[in-house]
């Protein structure tokens, strides 16, 4: 955090000194609210984004955001508190996207790359070796169909 703030300060002295602190702001202003939103904050329609957010993000991973998060309330394992930390995460971070009026591929690909890694370590928590290997294989086929249809 401290890192952040410190390179925030840097920019935003950058800025002053350049004189583009003005554009600076805008430009986060409108790629953050007005490209994303279109002004429409109505509490309704931002609910009404985040089934279909969700059903592509479980689409592309072939279930995996399911059975990772399925894996969240499994038995207590070495791996879960990791697993736990990691849905967390990309959760706190997939509630600012769901909400966006579109949903481009590229909002996707951190979340899906970040769901495989959550596969892998729910499927530490399975004892059945074939199901074991079949967790990560599914997310894959999900990921291969994804960029084999040209969605990216």
């Amino acid at each position: 955090l401290g890192s952040v703030v410190a390179v925030c300060i840097v920019l935003a002295a950058v800025g002053v000194f350049t004189g583009d602190l003005p554009d600076l702001l805008f430009v986060l202003y409108f790629e953050t609210f007005p490209e994303h939103w279109h002004g429409n904050y109505a509490l309704p329609e931002l609910l009404a984004r985040v089934p279909d957010f969700f059903g592509l993000w479980t689409t592309y991973t072939g279930g995996g955001l399911a059975l990772a998060a399925l894996f969240c309330f499994a038995p207590k394992t070495d791996t879960r508190r990791g697993l736990r930390f990691l849905m967390g995460a990309i959760g706190v971070y997939s509630l600012l996207l769901c909400t966006i009026d579109h949903h481009p591929t590229h909002y996707f690909l951190p979340l899906v790359a970040i769901t495989g890694v959550g596969v892998v370590l729910a499927s530490d928590s399975v004892q059945n070796r074939a199901l074991r290997i079949a967790f990560p294989t599914a997310c894959l086929a999900g990921l291969w169909i994804f960029l084999w249809t040209g969605q990216v």
